[in-house]
């Protein structure tokens, strides 16, 4: 049986008031493109508007809460950064899509021997809202360009 050449990662968030939440470990692979990303804001959130980035940045980098993507993170080493994504959690889950153009957005593709791995991090910003939010979902889905 051959293996799917879809791969699926779902991320649970803590959006803080201010700032960045703890950076999460993306896992889709060694290397493919980004076709879909879905944040999903459950019902009643406080936070209406955020960011979100995923980037490729080292396995063990040992990220904590508050680590500021946009200032740390090198423009090369940027999968996707969508900033002011309206998430209005009202009477029920509120969802944005995000479909890249142009066949998806490229991340690495490794050895699977390989003196520095990289792994992709995913982060949330809330922009608006009045207060911290648990339960945002990032949603992550991808086309790995190795299964044929």
């Amino acid at each position: 049986m051959a293996a799917s050449p879809v791969h699926k990662d779902k991320l649970t968030f803590t959006v803080p008031n201010a700032g960045w939440g703890t950076p999460q470990r993306v896992r889709l692979g060694d290397g493919g493109r980004i076709c879909r990303v879905t944040l999903r804001a459950p019902a009643g959130s406080s936070v209406t508007a955020a960011d979100y980035m995923i980037w490729e940045g080292d396995t063990d980098a040992g990220y904590t809460a508050g680590f500021d993507p946009t200032a740390n993170v090198p423009q090369e080493d940027r999968v996707i950064h969508q900033t002011s994504i309206v998430v209005v959690g009202s009477a029920t889950a509120a969802d944005d899509d995000y479909f890249p153009e142009a066949g998806g957005d490229p991340y690495p593709v490794y050895e699977a021997i390989s003196f520095q791995r990289r792994t992709l991090w995913a982060s949330i910003r809330g922009t608006a809202g009045l207060s911290a939010q648990a339960g945002v979902v990032l949603a992550v889905t991808a086309i790995d360009t190795r299964v044929q």
